[in-house]
């Protein structure tokens, strides 16, 4: 597993850029830990990448959701995502490799 962490100095518009260029390479992370300003502004920024493939990178966010959010490609996982991670990478790990790729790529994301 290869993990790659950017910065995006707490700025929103950066981290979406980001998170939108690792969508679009289609050898890119299957799934990304860490944050995006809203589930919307997430789902905007992938929408309609890797059609022919998995589809979009899902995003674990440590942050709570207060409801009325809702996004396909997120996954809240509250203030525990330390503890979560390594089942998570375990089962997307298995997930890529039944899917037939022998390169796994998974990015951090951080305010």
């Amino acid at each position: 597993i290869l993990f790659n962490v950017f910065d995006s100095a707490s700025n929103d518009h950066s981290a979406l850029a980001e998170l939108k260029a690792l969508a679009e390479d289609a050898d890119g992370p299957v799934a990304i830990f860490g944050r995006s300003p809203s589930d919307e502004s997430y789902s905007r920024s992938v929408a309609g990448t890797r059609m022919d493939g998995l589809g979009a990178p899902l995003l674990f966010s440590a942050t709570k959701s207060a409801g009325g959010e809702c996004a396909e490609q997120v996954v809240h996982m509250g203030g525990l995502l330390n503890q979560q991670l390594e089942p998570a990478l375990k089962y997307f790990s298995q997930r890529a490799r039944d899917a037939g790729q022998s390169r796994m790529f998974f990015f951090l994301v951080t305010p």
